[in-house]
């Protein structure tokens, strides 16, 4: 685990020379602060599973909630039921989704494409657990509505676009490993235990816009994006939560201490993988997914243009839900 001295050493290096609206890139005492207790706090395993651990109580109080007709549920006995409740669904929608996937040919005929098993239709009590307990988190740390990637982005266009508005994002092209939620989940876990869910965090969310030189040295990779192929690697052999993937497979693998989290995201990552056209970054399996309900490799050459017309517009890749529904709605037409 790094020190604060060696945080604020990496960052002074990297940005040597760099100015922050005109000034030294540690003028701003406020800021340049928060990036390095952000940075502490994400390499620190225990203060970010404490998070993600409230995180799923958030998920199962929902839960019981939804049941109860109220707006949450925080028995202690009904967390535990519901926990459970919630793990058991998950598995058997994974089974579901097994049996799906192996209804389709590997490769199916272009001119008779072939019609699966039904599209395993899930009970609405369990739909959109994660977002609605990350929302509740979002709207008390003053962050913008989510939004949704839906094809590649360029360092300065995604900084701009999401990160300077203060949007948090779902990226469904994101690698099995990453996923689309371990962002979000970091910047949860962020604004509940490093901010106390007030509104600065996402002033502070926005401000990581300013940094980036020549799409080469960016601080959002420094924070929470890093991987062996950026400007910062994460910790070897300890978990570095500043690492996506690192964050995403510990609540895969350690599903017993986060069972309607680790359970949720289990199913989200399964049904990644069988949609998969590429190992690459890949938006084309889970558009298919989403708006045919079925593999790219099956549908129809309407149904494939129509997510190739989504998912290769140079204009817009970033989405409301709004927008993405009406989007939709012409695929329908």
């Amino acid at each position: 685990m790094p020190t604060a001295d060696e945080i604020r050493k990496e960052l002074t290096d990297k940005f040597k020379g760099f100015t922050v609206n005109g000034k030294p890139i540690d003028y701003d005492k406020k800021y340049f602060e928060a990036y390095v207790e952000i940075q502490l706090f994400l390499s620190d395993p225990k203060r970010v599973l404490e998070a993600c651990a409230a995180l799923d109580r958030d998920m199962t109080a929902i839960l019981a909630g939804r049941y109860d007709n109220k707006e949450n549920n925080n028995s202690v006995s009904d967390i535990k039921t519901y926990g459970e409740k919630a793990r058991k669904y998950f598995e058997e929608r994974k089974k579901a989704f097994k049996e799906f996937f192996d209804s389709i040919p590997k490769n199916p005929s272009a001119e008779n494409p072939p019609k699966p098993k039904p599209y395993p239709e899930g009970d609405s009590h369990f739909s959109g657990l994660l977002d609605a307990a990350l929302a509740t988190e979002e709207k008390k740390a003053g962050f913008d509505q989510v939004l949704q990637v839906w094809g590649a982005l360029e360092s300065q266009p995604f900084l701009d676009g999401l990160v300077r508005r203060k949007h948090p994002f779902k990226d469904y092209g994101a690698k099995p490993d990453h996923g689309a939620y371990a962002h979000r989940i970091q910047w949860y876990a962020i604004s509940k235990k490093l901010f106390d869910s007030k509104p600065p965090v996402a002033e502070v969310y926005a401000s990581i816009a300013d940094w980036n030189v020549k799409d080469e040295i960016i601080l959002w990779d420094a924070l929470s994006d890093r991987a062996e192929n950026t400007t910062f690697s994460p910790v070897e052999k300890a978990h570095d939560f500043r690492c996506p993937n690192d964050l995403n497979i510990y609540l895969l693998t350690n599903i017993d201490d986060f069972p309607v989290l680790g359970s949720f995201l289990s199913l989200r990552q399964f049904k990644r993988m069988g949609s998969l056209t590429s190992l690459a970054l890949d938006w084309q399996g889970a558009a298919a997914l989403k708006l045919f309900k079925n593999l790219f490799r099956c549908l129809s050459p309407k149904q494939k243009s129509k997510v190739e017309e989504l998912i290769y517009n140079e204009k817009k890749v970033i989405y409301s839900e709004e927008e993405f529904l009406e989007f939709a709605k012409s695929c329908k037409a």
